[in-house]
């Protein structure tokens, strides 16, 4: 026997392929979710920017009808203006946190 080797117990240690194997699946899992982390982020995103796009035409519309009878008034087209605003903004937010996603 060599004196640079050391004797252990033949059940204390994995065969090396095992542990490569169990790594390199690790390391797919984890990035397999990021992926479908971004996947969720940008489909909510584009989500809200349908929304928004329909709540611009439907506001578009709105506005037409105030000018038409401003007695209405300039409420609805106001709600409904500042909603479809809000939907772009969280449209625009989920599209950068897809990106920053690690």
């Amino acid at each position: 026997m060599s004196a640079g080797k050391s004797i252990e117990a033949p059940s204390s240690r994995r065969p090396p392929t095992s542990r490569a194997y169990l790594t390199g699946l690790g390391a797919l899992f984890r990035y397999g979710w990021r992926q479908a982390r971004r996947l969720f982020h940008v489909l909510v995103g584009l989500t809200f920017l349908v929304f928004a796009g329909i709540g611009a035409s439907l506001a578009y519309s709105e506005w037409q009808a105030y000018a038409h009878n401003p007695a209405n008034g300039v409420w609805r087209f106001a709600t409904i203006a500042g909603f479809s605003l809000l939907l772009v903004i969280f449209g625009l937010y989920s599209f950068l946190k897809a990106r920053s996603v690690q």
